[in-house]
C-alpha cells in the first residue's frame, strides 16, 4: 500500500470573493446584459433595478435572487443555476433561457407577456472572445477544471528552482489566485488532474526519494488550502494522469525501464490509493508529454501515447477493473504527445510530434474490434501538445508549438461524417502547451510558455443546454405558445397557466412531477404529450388540468399519482389513455371531462378496485364520443355524476363475471349515474360485463 502523508500548504492568497449585487432599493437603473459569479451565494437584483439587457448565471453552482419591482427586458440564461424570486417576475419581450437551470419560486409568480411563440432553450449565437486572464510566476504547462466548471488548477514544470501549482477561481471575466503550493522544489511537475467529482487532485512529478511521483491533494476551497492526502512512486518518474470516469481508479503514465501504466483503486471517501494494476508497455517505448493517456467514456478502455518505436504509437487497454490488456493499436511511426477520447463516443483526438498531419482523428469500433484513422486535418505542421473534447464531442481545442501563424485552434467535429472543420483561431506568440474544457459549459482555457492562463468563451449554439428546467413553488404565466425542448421538473406546488395558448414537449423533453410535488395545468392546450412525455415521480404527486385540452399523438399511459379534471376538459385522439395508478382521478364538482375523436379509454389500476377514477358529485360530467372504453378484470364502477354519450361508445371488458364488469349505479338512489344518449349516438357491449345498478 501507497505511504500516507498529511501535509499542509505552504502558501496561499485568500481573496475576499464577493457576490454581485446590481442596482439598489432607493434609485432606478437601467441594467446591460449582467453575469452573475459562481463564486458567492448572495448574487442580487435590488428592487430599482430594471435589467433591461437580461443577465446570465455562470454555471450550475451560481444562485441569484431576483428582487426588483421592474420586468427584465430580454434574455434569462440560468446555465444550470437557481433564481430565487423575491418578487413577481415579469419577462418582456422574447423569452429565452440559452441553458436552463431553477427558477425558485417562494409562490411568486413568473411571467412571459411576449406574443411570440417561446422555445426552450433558444439556440445561442456564435461567440468566441477572450473572459480572462492569468499571469504566473512561470510557463504554464499543465491545467485543468475542477468539475463544477468554478476553479482551475495549474502547474509549472520549466524555468526556476521551484516548480509550484496552484488553484485559480473562475469568474467570467476574472481569475483570481486562490492559493499555491512549492512544497516540490525544482522537481518537473509534469501532469495534473482534478478528480470528476470532488476537490482532490492527482500530481505527477519526476520523483526522488522525498518527493513520490504520484501525489493526491485535496483542495478545501472554505480556508482556501491544499492538503496532501496520499502518494506514492517514490523515485519514478510519472509523465500523465487520468482518471477514470467514474472516478474510483486513476490511470497513470509512468517512465523507468521503457514504460508503464499504472491504474490505482481510488477511494474518492478518504482520497486513499490502493494497489495498483500495472501493464509494461513494448521495451522501445516510453510516454510522449503530459496528456498521453486517457479513458474511454465508459471506463472500460485506456487509450495510451507513447514515443516513436517498433510497435503501435497509439494504443488501447481493455481495462474490466481487475486487469489491464492490450487490445489493439494504431502504428503511426511518430511519437504521440496528447490523447483525448471524445466523452460521447468511440472518437479519439491524437497530437503527434512529426510528420505532415500532426492532428488526428481515430475511431474505435468496439463491434469490429477496430482503430480506424477517420480525418487529419490539413495545416497542423508544429508539434501538436495539447488536445481535449469538449464535453458534448462536437468541438475540438487543440494547442501547438510556436511558429509562424495561430498556436491555439478550436474546431468543430461532425460525428456524422467524421471531420474537423477549423473554426477559430489565436496567435498567443508562444506555444500552447495544454489546452482544457470547462464541463458542460462554453468555456476553453489554455497555458502557454508566456507565463499565461487564458480562458475563452466559445458558443456555436450546441453547449451549455443538457440541464433540466425546473419550477419550484412558482406560478408560470404565458401570452404565446410555448415548446420545451429540454426536460421541465416540477418542485413544490406550481400552477401553468397558458391564457389559451399551446405547450408543447420537444423529442429530447418530458414533464417530470417530483415526489410530493402538485401541478396546476390552467388554459392551455397540451401537444405531443404521451408516456415517454410524462412522468409521475411517485404516489404523492399530482396534477389538476383545468380548462385544458389534451391532444394526444401518442398513447398516455397515467402510472401513479393523483389526476383532477376541472370545469371543462377535453383528451382527445387516435390512440390510447390509460389509467393504471393506485390513486384517485377525480371528476369535480361542476366540472365536465370530454372524450372524443376516436379515443381508447383503458381502466387498468395495478388492484383489483374499481371505483379509482370517479365522479365527485351529481354536478360532475363525463362526455363521450366516438370512445372505446376498455376494462380489465378490476372493474370499473361509477357511482353519481352524469354520463353523456354524444355518439358511440363501445364497451371492451375483460371482465369473466358480473363484479368484473363495468358497473353504474350501486343500489343506493343517492349514488345514481345519470345516463344521457343523444338521439344517433349508442353503447355497444362489445365483449364481458356491463351491469345497470341504479334504483
Amino acid at each position: 500500500m501507497p505511504n500516507r502523508y498529511v501535509l499542509v500548504f505552504l502558501a496561499f492568497m485568500n481573496i475576499p470573493l464577493c457576490a454581485l449585487v446590481v442596482g439598489s432599493d432607493t434609485a432606478p437603473s437601467r441594467q446591460t446584459i449582467v453575469t452573475f459569479p459562481a463564486l458567492d451565494t448572495n448574487n442580487t437584483i435590488m428592487g430599482f433595478a430594471f435589467m433591461e439587457g437580461g443577465f446570465t448565471l455562470q454555471n450550475v453552482t451560481t444562485t441569484c435572487s431576483f428582487n426588483s419591482y421592474f420586468p427584465v427586458a430580454s434574455t434569462v440564461n440560468l446555465r444550470g443555476g437557481e433564481l430565487h424570486l423575491l418578487r413577481d417576475l415579469e419577462i418582456q419581450s422574447q423569452f429565452s433561457v440559452g441553458a436552463p437551470g431553477s427558477f425558485v419560486g417562494n409562490t411568486h409568480t413568473l411571467s412571459l407577456t411576449s406574443t411570440n411563440p417561446v422555445v426552450i432553450p433558444v439556440t445561442e449565437e456564435s461567440t468566441f472572445s477572450l473572459q480572462a486572464t492569468y499571469v504566473a510566476p512561470q510557463d504554464l504547462d499543465v491545467l485543468d477544471w475542477d468539475y463544477t466548471g468554478v476553479y482551475l488548477t495549474y502547474a509549472i514544470n520549466g524555468g526556476g528552482t521551484s516548480k509550484l501549482f496552484g488553484i485559480l477561481g473562475f469568474g467570467i471575466t476574472s481569475l483570481t489566485s486562490l492559493v499555491t503550493n512549492s512544497s516540490n522544489g525544482n522537481r518537473n511537475l509534469n501532469a495534473i488532474r482534478f478528480h470528476p467529482s470532488t476537490h482532490y487532485l492527482a500530481l505527477g512529478l519526476l520523483g526522488d526519494a522525498t518527493r513520490p511521483g504520484i501525489q493526491i491533494w485535496e483542495f478545501d476551497s472554505s480556508g482556501p488550502s491544499l492538503t496532501q492526502i496520499d502518494t506514492d512512486l517514490a523515485s519514478r518518474t510519472v509523465r500523465s494522469v487520468a482518471w477514470h470516469p467514474s472516478g474510483d481508479y486513476l490511470a497513470l503514465g509512468v517512465e523507468g525501464s521503457g514504460g508503464q501504466i499504472y491504474v490505482y483503486p481510488f477511494n474518492s471517501g478518504t482520497g486513499a490509493l490502493g494497489t495498483p494494476i500495472t501493464a509494461t508497455l513494448p521495451t522501445t517505448a516510453t510516454f510522449g508529454l503530459r496528456s498521453s493517456v486517457d479513458w474511454a467514456p465508459g471506463g472500460d478502455y485506456l487509450a495510451v501515447g507513447v514515443t516513436a518505436n517498433t510497435s503501435t504509437e497509439l494504443q488501447l487497454y481493455y481495462f474490466d477493473g481487475v486487469t489491464l490488456t492490450f487490445t489493439l493499436g494504431a502504428e503511426i511511426g511518430q511519437q504521440v504527445n496528447t490523447v483525448s477520447w471524445s466523452q460521447t463516443g468511440s472518437f479519439i483526438a491524437v497530437g503527434l510530434n512529426g510528420s505532415t498531419t500532426r492532428l488526428r482523428v481515430y475511431e474505435h469500433v468496439v463491434q469490429d474490434g477496430t482503430l480506424n484513422l477517420v480525418d487529419s486535418p490539413s495545416g497542423q505542421t508544429r508539434n501538436v501538445l495539447g488536445v481535449h473534447w469538449r464535453q458534448d464531442g462536437n468541438a475540438l481545442a487543440v494547442g501547438i508549438a510556436s511558429g509562424a501563424g495561430s498556436d491555439f485552434f478550436i474546431y468543430s467535429f461532425d460525428t456524422s461524417t467524421k471531420t474537423a472543420t477549423l473554426q477559430e483561431s489565436v496567435d498567443p506568440g508562444t506555444t500552447v502547451n495544454d489546452v482544457r474544457w470547462s464541463p458542460g459549459e462554453c468555456y476553453v482555457a489554455f497555458g502557454s510558455d508566456a507565463n499565461q492562463l487564458r480562458v475563452y468563451v466559445y458558443s456555436d449554439g450546441s453547449c451549455s443546454s443538457d440541464y433540466p428546467l425546473i419550477f419550484n413553488n412558482i406560478s408560470l404565466l404565458f401570452d404565446a405558445d410555448i415548446f420545451f425542448k429540454v426536460p421541465v421538473i416540477v418542485q413544490g406546488n406550481c400552477v401553468f397557466n397558458g391564457h389559451g395558448n399551446r405547450m408543447a414537449f420537444g423529442d429530447e423533453s418530458l414533464l417530470t412531477l417530483d415526489a410530493g410535488a402538485s401541478l396546476l395545468c390552467q388554459s392551455l392546450t397540451m401537444t405531443t404529450l404521451s408516456t415517454s412525455k410524462f412522468i409521475m415521480a411517485d404516489t404523492t404527486s399530482s396534477i389538476s388540468l383545468q380548462d385544458v385540452r389534451v391532444a394526444l399523438d401518442d398513447d398516455w399511459t397515467f402510472t401513479q399519482g393523483f389526476l383532477t379534471f376541472l370545469d371543462e376538459v377535453v383528451i382527445t385522439g387516435t390512440t390510447t389513455f390509460t389509467y393504471a395508478s393506485s390513486r384517485q382521478a377525480i371528476i369535480e364538482s361542476e366540472a365536465t371531462l370530454v372524450m372524443d375523436g376516436g379515443l381508447t379509454f383503458s381502466y387498468d389500476p395495478p388492484s383489483a378496485t374499481g371505483n379509482l377514477f370517479s365522479f365527485r358529485d351529481e354536478t360532475s360530467v363525463w362526455c363521450v364520443d366516438d370512445v372505446t372504453w376498455h376494462t380489465t378484470t378490476t372493474g370499473l364502477a361509477l357511482t353519481k355524476g352524469t354520463l353523456k354519450i354524444l355518439s358511440d361508445l363501445r364497451i371492451e371488458s375483460e371482465a369473466g363475471t358480473a363484479a368484473e364488469g363495468v358497473k353504474f349505479g350501486n343500489g343506493s338512489a343517492s349514488d345514481n349515474v345519470t345516463i344521457e344518449i343523444l338521439p344517433g349516438a349508442g353503447l355497444d357491449v362489445v365483449s364481458g360485463y356491463v351491469v345497470y345498478d341504479n334504483v
